[in-house]
């Protein structure tokens, strides 16, 4: 997790890549989720293992996140999707 990101509250992150947990015979994959500069991730959301938030990207509340999103989107929804991009607000 970088600098300057906001986790809302119940938000589950999974680092079970393969999610073999129970699977006495093999060693699970784990690879927790990476969080840029500045990401903001909605409250009641789930992010995937190895997924990356880029920068400055926002997640809307209650997404299931299972593929990277980019620098600057915006995403939500069962599965997330990038459904815009997040607009700079100007200097006061």
């Amino acid at each position: 997790m970088e600098d300057g990101v906001f986790i809302g509250a119940g938000v589950v992150t999974v680092n079970d890549k393969g999610m073999i947990w129970r699977d006495p015979q093999r060693s699970p994959e784990l690879l927790a989720p990476h969080f840029e500069r500045g990401a903001k991730i909605g409250s009641g959301s789930s992010i995937a293992a190895g997924v990356r938030i880029g920068r400055e990207a926002l997640v809307g509340m209650g997404s299931v996140v299972t593929r990277d999103i980019p620098d600057h989107a915006v995403a939500y929804g069962v599965p997330a999707q990038v459904r815009g991009r997040v607009e700079k607000a100007p200097p006061s």
